[in-house]
């Protein structure tokens, strides 16, 4: 979900009382098809299923039942600051990735960019 939640940032989550709470654009936690617990944005629903992206993945996540849906995201909390679900930033971003599609692709490159360059200096010997 780079770049609203990075390393170090500490994410809470609660259960739904009402399935009728979820919204296009909240992040909902869930297993998925190999047993991972996912944390990625809520872009639809299809009857009973959820469809749910990343914020760099280009393509959806499978789809899952409510079974398989163990919460929403109440806050994030950052290093200097803790940002709630229902803050306006957190509203403008959820928009922006939902609707534009070139946003997730940059945003992967840019993460990319980023490892490799921290990997670099890393692995780069001073003599």
């Amino acid at each position: 979900m780079y770049p609203l939640i990075r390393e170090g940032d500490i994410c809470r989550f609660v259960s739904l009382t009402h399935l009728g709470d979820i919204k296009r654009g909240d992040i909902l936690l869930f297993i998925s098809n190999h047993g991972k617990l996912v944390g990625h944005r809520c872009i639809g629903r299809d009857g009973e299923f959820y469809i749910c992206k990343g914020d760099t993945n280009v393509c959806h996540d499978p789809m899952f039942t409510v079974e398989e849906l163990i919460g929403k995201l109440l806050w994030i909390q950052k290093k200097r600051y803790i940002l709630t679900a229902d803050s306006i930033l957190f509203r403008i971003w959820s928009f922006v990735v939902s609707v534009c599609p070139t946003v997730p692709i940059y945003c992967k490159r840019y993460y990319n960019f980023k490892k490799r360059c921290t990997s670099f200096w890393k692995n780069r010997r001073l003599y």
